[in-house]
C-alpha cells in the first residue's frame, strides 16, 4: 500500500513538471519576455536591430532558395535599406520614416531574439514609471508629445479652411514658451544661493545672467507640469515610436543631435564647449568639475543660443561619430588630421560646418537649417510695435531696385532678412547668386522663381563663377556673404554692371563703416590709389543699408539708411571776374579747395528709418527726393500710385504711433508717482 501511494505521488509530481514545462513551451512563443528581461541597456537590442539591417543587406540571395519573385522583393528591400541607411543621416526624411518603419517591423516580429509588446517594452524604457525615467526619456516625451499628440488650429494653404492638425516641428517652440525652458538662468553665488535685488517697484526679483540653459530640472519641471499633472497616455504605438527614434538615433543617425534636427530651431551645435575627454591629463584643481565637450550641445532659437544641457552625446567616440558622418553627403572633401574643417550640406539643404583636433580642440558641428517661405515672411521676423514700417519701406526698396546691404552682427538674421525680402522682387525677374559656400538655398524658399545659384568649387574660382553669372540673363544678382576682401569687390562689379539690382549682408557696423569699409577692400583687390574717388564709387553702387541688431534673442531693425555720393560741389565763388572782393573770394575758394583735399565727405547718408528703444518701436523720418526719383522712374504708374498711398499711410502711423508714445510716457510718470 505505501509503495503504491509513492508510485502515485511520484507519477502526479511527474505531471505536474511535465505540464508546466509543456505550458511553458507553448506560451514562450507568444510572450518571449526572456531575452527582454535579460536586456541591460538599450545597447542590446539596438545592436540586435543594427546588425539585422546589416545582415539583410549583406545577404547573398544566391545562396537562398527563392523564387524569382521573392529573390525580386528581397533585392528591392536590401537596395532600399542600402540607400536609406545613408541618407537617413543626411536629412532625407523619407529614409528616417522608411528606416524607422523596418526598426519598429523588426522588434516587433514574434520570431525574433527580442520581441516588443505593449509590457516588455516597459523593461526597456520605463514609461509608466517617472521617476526610473532618464532625463533623455523626459526630454524625448515632452518632444513628442508636443510634435505629434498636442494640435492646434491652422488654415489650409490650398483650400483656406480651417483643420486641426499637430505641431510638427514646431512642436519644440511651443514646448519652449509654455514651460519658459529659453528664460534666462539665474546668479548665483559661490554658495549655489540665488542673487537677488529691489527693483523700482520694491520686489525682490532674482538676478537674471544673459544666458540661456535648457538644463534637466528645467525638464523634469516640465515633464511634471506637463505629461504627470495632465495624465498624457502613451499609447503602445506612440512607445512603440519613442523606442525606434531612439534606436535609430544610436545606431543609424546623429545621436541627441537628430530629434533636434527635426524642428524648427535655427541651428544645432554640437562639441562647441568644454574639454574633449581622454585628451588632457586635468591636474588644477579649480578644473577638475571641468565639463566634457561630449555633453555639448546648443541649438539657436530665433536668434537666441541655449545650451541644452539636459542632453548629452554620452561619451566622446558618439561625438566623434556623429561629426564624422553629419556632413557626408555631398562633402568637398574628407575630415581628417589634415583636412581638420568641412563646410558641406545635407540633404534638405541646411549647411554643415564639422571640425576636429588639431586644427580644433576636438570635434564639433554646427548645422545651420535653410528656411521656408512661411519662416522668412516679414510679418513673422520683424513684431515690434510699428512693423509695418520697415516692412513697407524693405517692399519699395526691392520694388525701386535699389542696391542693399543687410547689415549687422552675428546672429541677428542677416540672411533670413535678404530672403524674406525676396519676396518683394518682381516675380518675372530672373535671380541669380553666388557664394563661397552653399547658404541661401533660395530655391527651396522660392521654388517657383526664377533663381540660380553657384558656388565656388575646386575648378571655378569664385571670379570665374561670377563672370559666368554676368552672362546668366541676370537681373538680380545676390551675393550671399560679403566677408572677405575678394567678396566685396564681387558686390562692386555686379551693382555697376550685369543686373538691376545687387543685395548682400555684410557685418559692418555703421553707413560710414560699410562704405568705408569697402572702399578699403576694393583699392586692395583692385589696386585703386584714391580714396576719394572710389568712396564716391562705392557710395553710388551701395543705395541702402538695412542694420540689424540682435539683443538677447530679441532680433529687429536697428535703421534703415539712404547712402548717397556728393557730387558736382560748387566753390562759393564760381566765377571770380565777376567778384566785387576778389582777395576775400579767392581765400574762400582755397579754403574751399584745402577742405576737398582733406575731410571732405564725399558721401552723405540719412535714416529712413529707426528703431526707438524708449518705446519698443519702429519710427519713420522719411525718404530723400532723390529715393522718390529712384522709385518713379523703376515702378510703372499703378505701382507708383501704390507707393504714394503707402507713403501717405506711413506717415499716418507715425503720428499715431506718436500720440501713443504720449500716453505711454505719462502713464509711467504716473506708476512712479504711485510707487
Amino acid at each position: 500500500m505505501g509503495i503504491n501511494l509513492i508510485i502515485i505521488v511520484l507519477i502526479l509530481i511527474a505531471f505536474t513538471i511535465g505540464l508546466s514545462l509543456f505550458i511553458k513551451k507553448t506560451l514562450s512563443f507568444e510572450d518571449n519576455s526572456k531575452g527582454i528581461d535579460n536586456i541591460s541597456s538599450l545597447a542590446s537590442i539596438g545592436d540586435y536591430v543594427y546588425e539585422n539591417i546589416s545582415s539583410t543587406i549583406r545577404q547573398q540571395l544566391k545562396d537562398l532558395d527563392l523564387t524569382e519573385q521573392q529573390a525580386k522583393q528581397r533585392e528591392i528591400l536590401k537596395s532600399e535599406l542600402r540607400e536609406a541607411q545613408f541618407n537617413a543621416a543626411h536629412g532625407d526624411s523619407k529614409a528616417k520614416k522608411f528606416l524607422k518603419h523596418q526598426i519598429i517591423r523588426i522588434i516587433t516580429d514574434k520570431r525574433g531574439k527580442f520581441y516588443v509588446t505593449d509590457k516588455t517594452i516597459e523593461n526597456i524604457i520605463p514609461f509608466s514609471l517617472p521617476k526610473a525615467l532618464k532625463i533623455r526619456d523626459k526630454f524625448s516625451i515632452l518632444l513628442y508629445y508636443y510634435t505629434n499628440m498636442l494640435e492646434h488650429e491652422v488654415i489650409d494653404r490650398k483650400t483656406k479652411k480651417k483643420k486641426i492638425v499637430p505641431y510638427g516641428s514646431e512642436g519644440i517652440q511651443k514646448m519652449i514658451s509654455d514651460n519658459n525652458l529659453d528664460a534666462p538662468i539665474e546668479a548665483t553665488d559661490e554658495e549655489g544661493n540665488v542673487i537677488t535685488y529691489v527693483d523700482e517697484n520694491g520686489n525682490i526679483v532674482p538676478e537674471l545672467l544673459d544666458f540661456y540653459d535648457i538644463t534637466p530640472e528645467r525638464i523634469e519641471k516640465a515633464y511634471q507640469d506637463v505629461i504627470v499633472k495632465n495624465e498624457v497616455i502613451l499609447t503602445y504605438q506612440d512607445k512603440l515610436n519613442l523606442l525606434a527614434q531612439r534606436i535609430f538615433e544610436d545606431q543609424f543617425a546623429l545621436g541627441v543631435a537628430d530629434t533636434l534636427l527635426d524642428t524648427s530651431v535655427d541651428e544645432v551645435q554640437g562639441g562647441v564647449n568644454g574639454i574633449p575627454a581622454g585628451k588632457y591629463d586635468i591636474q588644477d584643481k579649480d578644473l577638475q568639475d571641468a565639463e566634457y565637450s561630449y555633453k555639448s550641445v546648443w541649438i539657436v532659437n530665433h536668434g537666441k543660443k541655449i545650451k541644452v544641457s539636459a542632453l548629452s552625446f554620452g561619451s566622446q567616440d558618439e561625438l566623434m561619430r556623429v561629426t564624422q558622418n553629419i556632413y557626408k553627403y555631398e562633402p568637398p572633401t574628407t575630415l581628417s588630421k589634415n583636412e581638420g574643417k568641412v563646410v558641406s550640406t545635407m540633404k534638405n539643404g541646411s549647411r554643415v560646418v564639422v571640425f576636429r583636433d588639431p586644427f580644433a580642440m576636438g570635434p564639433g558641428f554646427i548645422v545651420r537649417k535653410f528656411d521656408s517661405a512661411p519662416s522668412v515672411a516679414p510679418e513673422a521676423l520683424i513684431r515690434d510695435r510699428g512693423a509695418d514700417i520697415p516692412i513697407t519701406i524693405s517692399k519699395w526698396i526691392m520694388k525701386g531696385l535699389f542696391n542693399t546691404c543687410i547689415s549687422g552682427g552675428m546672429g541677428t538674421g542677416k540672411t533670413t532678412m535678404l530672403k524674406s525680402n525676396v519676396r518683394f522682387i518682381k516675380p518675372e525677374y530672373s535671380i541669380r547668386t553666388m557664394e563661397q559656400t552653399r547658404e541661401l538655398n533660395l530655391n527651396f524658399t522660392y521654388p517657383k522663381r526664377n533663381m540660380v545659384s553657384f558656388v565656388e568649387t575646386e575648378s571655378i574660382s569664385a571670379q570665374d563663377g561670377l563672370d559666368f553669372l554676368k552672362k546668366s540673363s541676370a537681373d538680380i544678382t545676390i551675393i550671399g556673404e560679403a566677408a572677405s576682401a575678394e567678396a566685396t569687390t564681387w558686390v562692386i562689379q555686379t551693382a555697376k554692371v550685369a543686373s538691376k539690382m545687387a543685395l548682400f549682408t555684410h557685418h559692418a557696423e555703421s553707413a560710414y563703416k560699410l562704405i568705408t569699409a569697402i572702399r578699403n577692400d576694393v583699392m586692395k583687390c583692385l589696386s585703386f590709389t584714391n580714396e576719394s574717388s572710389v568712396d564716391k564709387m562705392v557710395a553710388e553702387c551701395i543705395n541702402i543699408d538695412i542694420h540689424l541688431e540682435n539683443e538677447s534673442g530679441h532680433r529687429y531693425v536697428e535703421r534703415i539708411t539712404y547712402i548717397k555720393p556728393v557730387f558736382g560741389e560748387k566753390y562759393p565763388v564760381e566765377d571770380l571776374s565777376k567778384s566785387n572782393d576778389i582777395e576775400r573770394d579767392k581765400i574762400l575758394n582755397e579754403d574751399e579747395f584745402r577742405k576737398r583735399l582733406t575731410d571732405r565727405s564725399t558721401f552723405t547718408w540719412m535714416d529712413v528709418c529707426r528703431y526707438n528703444k524708449e518705446f519698443d518701436r519702429y519710427e519713420f523720418i522719411g525718404f530723400d527726393d532723390a529715393m522718390f526719383e529712384k522709385i518713379k522712374s523703376t515702378v510703372s504708374e499703378h505701382e507708383y500710385a501704390q507707393f504714394q498711398k503707402d507713403y501717405s499711410y506711413l506717415e499716418e502711423l507715425e503720428k499715431q504711433l506718436k500720440k501713443e508714445d504720449t500716453a505711454i510716457s505719462q502713464a509711467k510718470t504716473c506708476s512712479r508717482i504711485d510707487a
